[in-house]
């Protein structure tokens, strides 16, 4: 007795026990009998119970019930005593706990719980309020502790006031066993008490459980319910649990129950089912369904057949009114989807024509691209069925608006064929597609059908697109052609918009005299010009860097009360762009920003970011882009442009294709030929041939020609194919080079063109060459002279510009003057002369460079006042023949009125260089002076390599006074810029001040960084920003080296009073000469040692990465050249799939696995050799190429899954590290196997993803391992190709746009688990 009223006492102040621990050590006559399903309590406790006197008194009346429980003679189970881990000591509290009841929670539901159950139990009470409390926390489903909130209902004697709110808290639980108990509540719920929310609670709750039969009988009682809300609340999660699962006869009977309610329309109805079917698994079910449908159906009864038809109807209407899935579902499966059904007579022509209607509207291209197919579709299923004419009148608006030429003459024989002839306005669109194209020969075709249908037009909108259309071209010849048919052929008055496509004309090939000409002649006849008219006059003045001029030009537009749009202050920042103000056209950019002018902003901030991308400036670059999200201006392709151009900047050209890649698969962007060129351009600057010919012949099948910049870059590249091979032939003469493979890329190029001849052989003669391209054939035309002139091919050379410039030969006799000769042309052929000695040749050309100098680098006389037309033709006589004796004059002579612009000061650059080097080598260094001072009085500049060259003209003279002068120069303009031998000898020097550290990512990562410094490419890069910035070179040093040995050499005879002279005018040069490091190089040997001159050694050929796939084709493993020496051009090529789908006909019902015959579509009228899709778009709908929606998605689940994994990988040993600080004993060595074979689960786990992805990318990779094998014995084994380390953190920031249409949770997760990571102590840390 005394023992047990000690242990009573003992426990006595202990804290109170929580309700459900009360009732399961409550004695059963205690407990309810409805809580625990027992017999009756007896009175007599002691005798039924067996146990012990309970001494009461021995109890203060404040303690809890608890305590006051009587002990049983069984008691060894509620006693037992937990077992303590090893190495965890008891816990103790520092302060004592009272033994008072604690405060409930005094809820007005928990008090209505209680008054409806009917009890006074205490420990009901306690439990209902417990039960109360796990019910209304909010916590996530992975902390809620399920069994102990069944317990309290039990305990609490299962109150039917928590059964509704118990059944939703269980239906979160995975567990069977909780999910039973759910369904227990729900049938304890009477049917007229259950609300929407049970329903969809317990729906939920055997969903994730996968119970088929309870969610049948859930839809079953669902039906019995009288509210729509409740219908609603279930049966589309069960439709879509079994949908996903294909258990087609209960989705069926799921459908047929739904299409029984009453709802308010039939199309809620439609897209309430389909509410939780997921976009990524509708298109391949439902085809799923079909092949069943179509299997099965003559086993099934008629009245079952019939339900089954209704829910194939009901999927095809799904489908066709989704926004998504007609443009991201596979394209493959939504044709065989309506085959299968179009076997089983489901799909009708609403269908076709409401997939057709979104997917114009689709605002990207390859989303529209698709209605085209399934327009082909349509006509191949029902030949003789008539779509609208406002289907084909819209195809029509948008392929204009996309700018498809390929497809126009296919609707537009749709419309004749249907509709007898096309309509007006069909044929204006068509014409407007063809004119902004440039394709002129199919422009004037539309239009001689327009007027066989029509008559002659009664107003100029009809012939301005054939206007448009020479314009576009820069033939300006046959642009004022149909102009003039206006009033000859149709007596029509010439309009503004007629006017405004002449002087683009001129403005396409920056003829300012015509344009402004053909302004003052528009407002002779009495025609208001408008925003356009001088937009397209600004826009040749900002070309050519002439800021005054464009300011100028916008405040004429003011006078004449002209509209001010935002295309017009496009130009104005684009004239200061070209300028250098980025600072000014940063602010002008932000003013924009706040006028409401009607325009895009767009193409403003890509100027300007343009600018900052071409001087790695990367901050400036991220202030930009977060002014334009700032701002609300969508990025555009040249927006990402600016950072692909960063990365082929930098010498990373791989990364730029990739980043092109994700953005046109992610339809972020449409690829564009500027985007291919570019990345062409890095891969020509590494001189990898192969990726050079895999992209260019991409673009060639992806556009269906290459532009002119594309074909520039690829003739660079037959250039130094050209040369390897005289190399390997073993010509030794460099004159006898002969270039076939870069000339016949040439003449391929003119012969595309659209203005050249059909059939073009080197040597003829090039006519109305478009003035859009000019420019970059006068580039090509340049490099190959260059070429051929370094090597003494003077004739060769001298061939290809003869050529060229019969090519800027006016054609029409009433033109009077060429066209403006390109500088750098002249350059070229300057260089080749100098090369073999021909100074009189060099020299006429300079004076010709500079008469063309002066017309393009000349500020432009703007004079808008209307003139006669006497008057205009004189002034072009005068001008003309005032410009015809300019290539003939001297220097001195040559009229310098107007001021040179500022962006075209360096214009004479390298010329200037090549004409001092023809002075010098005459002896004639003194006149340098002169030139240069005529030249700087005409308001030219001069660049480094100008200073350089006269320098070591002066050192090389042979007269005493050019020699001092020479080291003056340097003293003065070169000495106070040399950084010291050790850093100009590896080719760095000063650092200008508008150079970020970023730029010192365009040197080879293997050299040593100095941030004071600029390397060697970051120099020759800056030239181009910062012409006139001073660098001294280390060739100008050895030139004044020799002249002082030469000075030295005469003090013998002489005396040493030059000497000294020249040591007193340039101390610090002779210092720095007397300090050079003796060089085992030619430049010393040959100026200083006076050794013969050997030709350059070749570097070693570098093993360049192939990617087979080119920019947007197969993602196939980068491989290595097996055979670097190897001439083998198509040795990487990769051959893609031909689609099926624009070739396959309809599928009959007998047989439905071939395709009909061509002969069967002929009699049908469908036209099979015309493919209205051109090959861009083609490529672009195929699903390898494309990456489909579904394969987006299911690529960033199992992103997500994988993070997810990491971070609980990592919480889980941060816990259990934790543990082990905490623990005084020794760690057991069986946890880190643990650890060890949760890193090889998560190894495992990563490199089954990582297969995944390249099978998902690469359909056919097992195909090709299985090709290759036997290759793969005499090749490199595939490794991922990766470049040496460089500034690995900038590449990320460059790369910032591809990361940012990555889902969000991804980042989060990651974020997360470097988080945990990082809460993660070391493990040695742990065990010591």
């Amino acid at each position: 007795m005394l023992e047990r009223a000690t242990a009573c006492f003992e426990s006595a102040g202990r804290q109170d026990f929580p309700g459900w621990f009360l009732a399961l050590v409550q004695p059963s006559n205690q407990r309810s009998s409805s809580a625990l399903n027992l017999a009756s309590r007896n009175q007599n406790q002691s005798v039924q119970d067996g146990g012990t006197p309970f001494l009461e008194f021995l109890y203060p009346r404040t303690s809890s019930p608890a305590l006051r429980i009587p002990r049983q003679s069984r008691r060894l189970g509620l006693r037992r005593r937990r077992r303590s881990l090893v190495g965890f000591p008891r816990n103790y509290t520092s302060e004592a706990v009272s033994n008072t009841q604690p405060t409930l929670p005094d809820t007005s539901r928990t008090h209505e719980i209680i008054l409806q159950d009917g009890t006074h139990n205490p420990a009901a009470s306690r439990a209902i309020v417990e039960l109360s409390r796990i019910l209304e926390d909010k916590s996530k489903d992975i902390d809620k502790d399920f069994d102990k909130a069944w317990v309290l209902y039990l305990a609490a004697g299962k109150p039917s006031a928590v059964r509704s709110p118990l059944c939703q808290y269980l239906s979160a639980s995975k567990h069977s066993s909780d999910s039973d108990r759910a369904w227990q509540l729900f049938e304890e719920i009477p049917l007229k008490d259950r609300s929407p929310s049970d329903f969809h609670r317990i729906t939920h709750s055997q969903a994730l459980v996968e119970n088929s039969p309870r969610l049948m009988e859930i839809a079953k009682q669902a039906e019995l319910s009288t509210t729509q809300e409740t219908a609603n609340s279930c049966f589309p999660k069960i439709f879509a649990y079994f949908f996903k699962r294909k258990l087609w006869s209960p989705a069926v009977e799921v459908s047929r129950i739904w299409g029984s309610l009453e709802h308010p329309k039939d199309i809620q109805k439609a897209q309430l089912l389909f509410l939780h079917v997921t976009d990524i698994t509708l298109v391949s079910n439902c085809l799923a369904f079909g092949l069943h449908l179509r299997t099965s159906r003559q086993y099934a009864d008629q009245k079952r057949h019939e339900h089954f038809f209704d829910l194939a109807e009901t999927l095809l209407h799904q489908i066709s009114h989704s926004r998504a899935q007609p443009e991201h579902a596979s394209l493959d499966r939504l044709l065989e989807m309506l085959r299968v059904y179009g076997d089983l007579y489901v799909p009708t022509l609403k269908h076709y024509t409401k997939i057709i209607e979104t997917l114009q509207s689709s605002p990207t291209r390859s989303g529209f691209s698709r209605s085209i197919v399934f327009y082909r579709q349509l006509r191949l299923e029902w030949p003789d069925l008539r779509p609208s004419y406002g289907l084909l009148a819209r195809q029509l608006n948008s392929m204009n608006a996309w700018g498809m030429t390929s497809g126009i003459s296919y609707f537009l024989a749709e419309l004749e064929h249907f509709f007898n002839r096309p309509g007006m306005g069909a044929y204006l669109v068509s014409m407007d597609c063809y004119a902004h194209a440039g394709d002129f020969s199919q422009a004037e075709s539309v239009f001689n059908r327009m007027v066989a249908d029509y008559g002659n037009p009664s107003d100029c909108r009809p012939v301005l697109p054939l206007i448009v259309a020479h314009a576009k071209m820069g033939n300006v010849t046959q642009a004022r052609r149909q102009f003039e048919r206006l009033t000859n052929e149709f007596q029509l008055q010439p309009n503004t918009y007629c006017w405004n496509a002449l002087i683009k004309a001129h403005a396409t090939n920056n003829d300012w005299t015509g344009a402004q000409k053909t302004f003052t002649q528009m407002l002779h006849a009495g025609l208001q010009p408008d925003s356009y008219s001088f937009g397209t006059l600004m826009g040749i003045t900002a070309k050519r860097g002439d800021a005054n001029g464009t300011h100028r030009l916008l405040q004429e537009a003011r006078q004449h009360r002209v509209l001010i749009t935002m295309p017009m202050l496009d130009t104005v920042i684009q004239a200061h762009c070209t300028n250098g103000q980025l600072d000014f056209a940063e602010q002008l950019a932000e003013a924009c920003s706040n006028l409401r002018i009607q325009g895009n902003l767009t193409r403003i901030w890509n100027m300007i970011l343009l600018q900052y991308a071409r001087r790695l400036d990367v901050k400036a670059c991220y202030r930009i882009k977060a002014r334009m999200k700032a701002v609300n201006v969508p990025w555009d392709g040249w927006t990402y442009y600016a950072t692909m151009r960063g990365l082929v900047q930098i010498g990373r050209p791989e990364r730029a294709r990739k980043l092109l890649q994700d953005l046109h698969q992610k339809r972020e962007i449409n690829a564009e030929e500027a985007h291919y060129a570019l990345v062409l351009s890095g891969f020509v600057k590494q001189r990898n041939r192969d990726m050079v010919h895999i992209i260019f012949k991409e673009i060639v099948e992806r556009f269906g020609k290459a532009g002119p910049k594309s074909s520039f870059l690829y003739l660079k590249s037959q250039v130094q194919r050209d040369l390897r091979i005289a190399k390997e032939t073993g010509i030794t003469n460099d004159a006898d080079v002969h270039l076939v493979h870069a000339e016949k890329a040439l003449a391929e190029y003119l012969a595309n063109s659209h203005a050249a001849p059909s059939t073009f052989e080197p040597g003829n003669q090039l006519v109305n060459r478009p003035g859009n391209d000019d420019a970059e054939v006068a580039f090509q035309y340049e490099y190959l002279i260059e070429q051929y002139g370094k090597r003494g091919a003077i004739n060769r050379a001298h061939a290809l510009y003869q050529q060229f410039v019969d090519s800027r030969a006016p054609v029409n006799p009433e033109e009077h003057e060429p066209k403006p000769m390109p500088i750098r042309v002249l350059t070229s052929m300057m260089s080749a002369h100098l090369n073999v000695a021909q100074y009189d040749e060099a020299e006429k050309l300079w004076k010709f460079a500079i008469s063309e100098a002066m017309k393009q680098a000349s500020e432009v006389v703007i004079d808008l006042s209307p003139k006669t037309p006497s008057s205009n033709i004189e002034e072009s006589h005068a001008i003309s023949s005032q410009r015809s004796d300019l290539p003939t004059t001297d220097v001195s002579v040559i009229p310098h009125s107007r001021k040179i612009i500022s962006a075209q000061r360096f214009i004479l650059g390298k010329p200037l260089s090549l004409y001092m080097r023809v002075l010098g080598y005459q002896n004639q260094a003194s006149r340098i002076s002169e030139v240069v001072a005529d030249l700087e009085k005409l308001g030219f500049k001069l660049t480094t390599f100008n200073w350089s060259s006269w320098v070591q003209m002066l050192a090389s003279s042979d007269y005493y006074p050019d020699q001092v002068k020479g080291f003056q120069m340097f003293e003065e303009k070169f000495a106070p810029h040399f950084p010291g031998w050790s850093k100009l000898l590896r080719g760095f020097g000063q650092k200008s001040r508008q150079m970020t550290n970023s730029t010192w990512m365009l040197e080879d990562p293997r050299t040593v960084s100095f941030r004071d410094v600029a390397g060697k490419n970051t120099r020759k890069h800056w030239i181009g920003i910062e012409p006139d910035r001073l660098q001294p070179t280390y060739l100008t040093i050895v030139f004044l080296a020799a002249s002082l040995n030469r000075i030295r050499d005469k003090t013998i005879t002489q005396g040493n009073h030059e000497l000294q002279k020249i040591t007193t005018d340039a101390p610090e040069t002779v210092k720095l000469i007397g300090e050079m490091p003796y060089k085992r190089d030619k430049i010393q040997g040959v100026l200083l040692r006076h050794r013969s001159q050997q030709p350059d050694g070749e570097a070693n050929p570098t093993e360049h990465i192939v990617m087979r796939g080119g920019v947007l084709g197969q993602t196939i493993r980068p491989r290595r050249r097996p055979n670097i020496f190897k001439d083998d051009e198509t040795l990487e090529t990769w051959q893609r799939k031909t689609p099926n789908y624009l070739t396959k006909g309809p599928r009959n019902s007998s047989e439905t696995e071939s395709p009909a015959d061509d002969t069967v579509w002929v009699d049908r009228g469908v036209d099979t050799q015309s493919n209205p899709l051109s090959t861009a778009d083609e490529i672009d709908t195929e699903n390898h190429l494309r990456k489909s929606y579904t394969k987006v998605k299911q690529k960033e689940q199992k992103r997500q899954s994988r993070f997810a994994s990491v971070v609980a990988r990592e919480k889980k040993r941060r816990e259990i590290t934790k543990e082990r600080l905490e623990s005084p004993v020794n760690h057991n060595l069986v946890d880190y196997k643990v650890f060890a074979e949760e890193d090889q689960a998560v190894d495992e786990e990563n490199e089954t993803l990582d297969d995944q992805y390249w099978l998902d990318e690469d359909e056919d990779f097992q195909a090709f391992v299985e090709e290759d094998k036997v290759a793969d014995k005499e090749q490199v084994e595939a490794e991922p190709y990766e470049q040496p380390g460089q500034q690995e953190h900038f590449e990320v920031e460059l790369s910032e746009e591809r990361e940012q249409s990555e889902s969000g949770s991804e980042t989060e997760c990651a974020k997360q688990a470097t988080k945990d990571h990082s809460e993660v102590p070391d493990e040695n840390k742990a065990r010591d």
